[in-house]
């Protein structure tokens, strides 16, 4: 389709269900540069993000600038800091040495838009004394908007913290179990059992999806717990997956 240049191409793209090259074009550069903005140790990472020349480039408006200058606008356009980008890590412990999070999905066999909430409620209420002699933490993600946050509930201590604008749910899920181990670390208790209403992130931890890095630093600190004699499970908690999250964070 790129070797049209006339109306032809336009009709082409939309019966493709493909946006114009020229949009085509910006979509991968971003997503390129965002993928290279949580690897600093990249060669190409300087010649994106610490941009030298721009003078030069700014007095020959017709010459071929660099990637970094032509993504620059539409970065910020995107609300794009660097601040907020978490770097890419290596784990310095082989994969196959991590222990396995144990994650229980009990209360995941049924489809919240046809349950009643009051299922939940019974089911849940049911389960909990299963982990009657474990140290209960609640943990939760927010999005409001482009505002989020995220929170966890423990005996002892409630923990809340702002997120970076436009994260996004998976992300305040993620940080909140984060934090819940935060808080097992600093406790003496040895058994433990942590609510989320996030399938998708206890998945991922089940999964040791690795190459986020934020799933990699809760393996690496749940694999340091479990080390130091501590036992921890995840509960899918389907108590609150009828209620707005607005409301519990």
């Amino acid at each position: 389709m790129g070797a049209f240049r006339t109306s032809l191409a336009v009709s082409l793209c939309v019966q493709a269900t493909e946006p114009p090259l020229a949009l085509r074009r910006i979509k991968l550069a971003l997503q390129y540069c965002l993928k290279l903005s949580a690897n600093t140790n990249k060669p190409a990472y300087n010649a994106v993000f610490n941009l030298k020349f721009k003078t030069q480039f700014d007095n020959k408006p017709s010459q071929t600038r660099p990637l970094g200058f032509s993504v620059k606008d539409d970065l910020q356009n995107l609300g794009f800091k660097k601040k907020n980008v978490l770097p890419t890590t290596v784990s310095t412990i082989p994969l196959w040495l991590l222990k396995r999070a144990n994650c229980n999905f009990s209360l995941c066999y049924y489809d919240k838009t046809t349950t009643n909430s009051e299922v939940f409620k019974r089911k849940f209420f049911e389960l909990r004394p299963e982990f009657s002699h474990h140290l209960e933490i609640y943990t939760d993600g927010s999005k409001d908007g482009i505002k989020t946050a995220a929170a966890v509930v423990a005996p002892s201590s409630v923990k809340t913290v702002r997120l970076p604008d436009n994260a996004s749910i998976f992300t305040t899920e993620i940080h909140a179990l984060d934090m819940a181990l935060d808080i097992i670390r600093r406790t003496r208790s040895k058994d433990y059992v942590v609510f989320s209403d996030s399938l998708f992130s206890l998945q991922a931890i089940e999964s040791c999806k690795v190459e986020n890095p934020l799933i990699l630093k809760i393996l690496k600190n749940h694999n340091q717990l479990i080390n130091s004699g501590k036992f921890i499970i995840f509960l899918l908690d389907s108590q609150s997956r009828g209620y707005p999250k607005k409301q519990r964070c």
